[in-house]
C-alpha cells in the first residue's frame, strides 16, 4: 500500500511540535534548524523536501502552523535556516495607475506566439524586446549581465521581527536565485519576475540579491535598483515596480518608487480607436442601472483574470480568495462585477460560473476581450453617462455623485459616493484601452 503523501503544513507540524519549548521561548531571537533535521521527519512522513518546505513566495503560502505561531524562516547558509518572528513580506502598493501601455507580442521565431504558455524568462526576453523596461526605468541600452543560483558572501543585516524589534542576522554561503540583472551607464537593474496575482511578497527575493551586489560584488558607486516585475499572463498585462533600500543594511526599510504598467496585445487585431468608442458610446442603446450588485471592485485587470479562471472551472468564494490572495468579502466583489455586467452567475452550488457571454468573452484575444469589456460597461446607463461626461471634463467623487443622484438608485448616500470612485476607476480602465 503507497503510504500518503504529506503536505508542507504536516511536516513543519510534526517538526515544531519535537521543538516546542524552544519555539515558545522566542521573543526577538531565532532558533537554528539545519535542512537535513527536517527533511529526515518529511522522509519520514512521505513529504516533500526542504527546498519545497521552505519555498514561500507571499504570506499566504506559509503552513498553517506557521501562520499560527507567527513564524517566519530564513536562510543562514546553504544548510542552516533560522525560525522566529521575522518581519519578511511587504504589501505591494494597491493604488491604481492612470496610465497603461501598450505593445504588440513580439514576433521572433523562438518566441512561443502562445503568451499564456511564458513562463518568467520568456516575459523577461519579452519584455526587453519591445524597450518596456526601457520606458519603465527611463533609461536605455539595458545589457542583460547576470542570472540564475548562486551562494551568497558573509554579511550583516538587520530585519524586524513582526513585534517591532530589530533582530540582527548573520548569512554566510545561503543560495540566492536571481531571474536577471541589466545595467546600463547609469544604474544597475536586479528583476524578480512572478507569474502570480498577488497582495504581497517575500522581500528576501530582491534584498538578497540587492546585497549580494553590494557586499560580495563591492558595487557602492552606481546606483542599485530592485525590481518587482508582476505578471498576469492570462490578461496579457504586467507591472514593473521599481523599488530602493532606504539603509543597504536593514531588510525593511524597502520602498516602492514607480510603478509601469503595460499590456501585450495580439498583433492580428486591430484595437478600436477612442472616436470610435465614443461615437458607440454616444449611440448605443444603454439599460437601465441596477442598485442591486451595483460594481465594488476597483481593478478591473483581477476582475478579467478572474473570468478566465472561470472560464477554466466553477469557484466559490472561498476559492476565488485562495486562487488571488483575496479575503471572501473582496472574492465576492470581484466575481459580482461579472455577475453585474452578465458574464457570470453563481448556481445552485453557490459556485460563480460563466454565461454563454461570459464564455465568448474569455475566448476573445486579448485586446478585444478588453474592447468587449468596455462597451458592456458603458451599455449601462450610469457608466455610459459618466463616460460621455469624462471626455468634456475631468471626473470628480463630487460630480459622479451627483449623476449616481440621478439614477434614483437604492443606495445610502455614504454608498453611493464610495461607489463614486469605482466609476472613475471603470473610465479611467476605459480610457486606456483605446488609442
Amino acid at each position: 500500500m503507497v503510504k500518503q503523501k504529506a503536505s508542507k503544513n504536516d511536516v513543519w507540524q510534526a517538526f515544531l511540535d519535537q521543538k516546542h519549548n524552544q519555539i515558545e521561548g522566542l521573543t526577538d531571537n531565532y532558533m537554528s534548524i539545519t535542512s537535513s533535521e527536517v527533511n529526515n521527519i518529511s522522509k519520514l512522513l512521505n513529504g516533500p523536501d526542504f527546498r519545497n518546505l521552505a519555498k514561500f513566495d507571499k504570506r499566504e503560502d506559509l503552513p498553517k502552523v506557521f501562520q499560527e505561531k507567527e513564524l517566519n524562516i530564513l536562510p543562514l547558509s546553504n544548510r542552516e535556516f533560522a525560525i522566529g518572528h521575522f518581519n519578511e513580506y511587504t504589501n505591494f502598493n494597491q493604488k491604481n495607475t492612470p496610465n497603461l501601455s501598450t505593445f504588440n507580442v513580439p514576433s521572433y521565431d523562438t518566441l512561443n506566439t502562445n503568451i499564456k504558455k511564458w513562463n518568467e524568462n520568456s516575459w523577461i526576453n519579452a519584455t526587453s524586446a519591445v524597450h518596456a523596461f526601457d520606458m519603465a526605468f527611463e533609461d536605455e541600452d539595458l545589457i542583460h549581465t547576470l542570472d540564475g543560483r548562486m551562494g551568497s558572501g558573509k554579511w550583516l543585516y538587520e530585519i524586524n521581527s513582526l513585534r517591532g524589534k530589530l533582530i540582527n542576522m548573520t548569512v554566510n554561503n545561503a543560495i540566492i536565485e536571481i531571474d536577471s540583472v541589466f545595467e546600463t551607464k547609469k544604474a544597475i537593474y536586479i528583476i524578480e519576475a512572478k507569474r502570480v496575482k498577488e497582495s504581497n511578497f517575500l522581500i528576501r527575493q530582491l534584498y538578497f540579491p540587492y546585497r549580494k551586489l553590494i557586499s560580495d560584488f563591492n558595487i557602492v558607486q552606481k546606483p542599485i535598483i530592485p525590481v518587482f516585475y508582476e505578471i498576469d499572463s492570462q490578461t496579457q498585462l504586467a507591472k514593473i515596480r521599481l523599488f530602493e533600500f532606504q539603509n543597504s543594511d536593514n531588510y525593511n526599510s524597502i520602498r516602492e518608487f514607480k510603478r509601469f504598467e503595460f499590456q501585450f496585445v495580439d498583433q492580428n487585431f486591430e484595437i478600436n480607436t477612442k472616436s470610435d468608442f465614443i461615437i458607440y458610446s454616444n449611440t448605443v442603446q444603454t439599460v437601465p442601472t441596477k442598485s442591486d450588485l451595483f460594481p465594488q471592485a476597483n481593478d478591473l485587470s483581477k476582475v478579467l483574470a478572474l473570468l478566465l479562471d472561470l472560464n477554466e472551472k466553477e469557484m466559490n468564494v472561498l476559492e476565488i480568495a485562495l486562487q488571488f490572495g483575496f479575503d471572501v468579502r473582496q472574492s465576492d466583489y470581484y466575481a459580482n462585477v461579472l455577475v453585474y455586467f452578465g458574464f457570470a452567475k453563481r448556481n445552485i452550488y453557490k459556485k460563480f460560473t460563466l454565461t454563454p457571454s461570459g464564455n465568448r468573452l474569455a475566448n476573445q484575444p486579448q485586446a478585444e476581450k478588453n474592447a468587449m469589456f468596455a462597451r458592456a460597461i458603458v451599455r449601462d446607463h450610469l457608466f455610459n453617462t459618466v463616460f460621455i461626461a469624462s471626455q468634456k471634463s475631468n471626473l470628480t467623487t463630487n460630480s459622479v455623485y451627483q449623476l449616481m443622484k440621478q439614477e434614483n438608485m437604492s443606495l445610502s448616500e455614504q454608498t453611493l459616493r464610495r461607489r463614486a470612485s469605482t466609476i472613475i476607476n471603470y473610465v479611467r480602465w476605459i480610457d486606456a484601452q483605446f488609442i
